[in-house]
Order: structure tokens, then sequence, then C-alpha cells
């Protein structure tokens, strides 16, 4: 998971998903605009399976290209 909220929310946000789902969830914390740019480089092979919290335009940017694909 990459995460874009401060460190504490993604700590927490990985283990109430753990807990909820038996997965342990491995995130790396990044600003919207590096966890954009990481999901843009990786595509279409991405080694992420969730990007969760940040601001809103990176994400709605990423939803533009996901959709032109």
């Amino acid at each position: 998971m990459l995460c874009s909220a401060n460190q504490e929310w993604c700590q927490a946000i990985a283990a109430d998903f753990g807990r909820k789902t038996g997965t342990e969830i491995a995130f790396t914390r990044k600003g919207t605009g590096e966890a954009y740019a990481q999901v843009t480089a990786e595509s279409p092979n991405s080694k992420v399976d969730i990007w969760w919290g940040g601001t809103r335009d990176p994400h709605l940017r990423a939803a533009q290209e996901a959709r032109r694909g």
C-alpha cells in the first residue's frame, strides 16, 4: 500500500485492515505527488495494490489516466 496520509494514520489503517481480514499490509509512506509518480511510472505493471490518503487532485488524475488505458 502506498499511503499519503501521516505516518500514524498509515499504521492504523494497515493494522485495522489486517485485523479485519487476516491479511498483512506492507505500506510505504509517500506524499501524493511522489505516490502519483510511482503509480504512473509502474503502469501497467504496478507493484502497488492500494493507494490511500492524500490530496484529491493526483487521485483524480490517476483515475482519468487509468480510464484512458
